[in-house]
């Protein structure tokens, strides 16, 4: 069985952190769920909901999107290629507050019984 790893963060340049709360962690922590559940459900239109109109993923595969549009296109093909009945697994590595706004969030996602192209 194949699986491709998945790293997904909010980069930084150095900067102090600070302390969020343990409310805004649980909905970090609920945020890489839902994409863990968007993906097991290969629903890429709500998978790109999950990120800003100008946000950023490198996919399972490598390859990197740019924008919610390129996200729901690209990870909609992949759906229903190579990743067509795999599961997923989304488990968070780190959460690091740059700003009392802003986490910087590591997590794996593995993808299980991916196919090669």
């Amino acid at each position: 069985m194949k699986k491709g790893i998945m790293a997904l963060a909010l980069a930084a340049l150095v900067a102090p952190a600070f302390a969020g709360d343990a409310k805004d962690e649980a909905a970090l922590r609920g945020m890489v769920q839902d994409v863990q559940s968007a993906f097991n459900k290969s629903d890429a239109k709500a998978l790109a909901a999950l990120f800003a109109e100008d946000g950023d993923i490198i996919a399972p595969n490598g390859r990197l999107d740019k924008g919610r549009a390129e996200i729901e296109k690209n990870h909609g093909a992949d759906m229903n290629g190579p990743f067509k009945g795999t599961t997923s697994e989304a488990t968070v590595n780190s959460i690091r507050f740059i700003k009392p706004d802003v986490a910087l969030v590591n997590f794996t996602h593995m993808v299980n019984g991916m196919k090669s192209p």
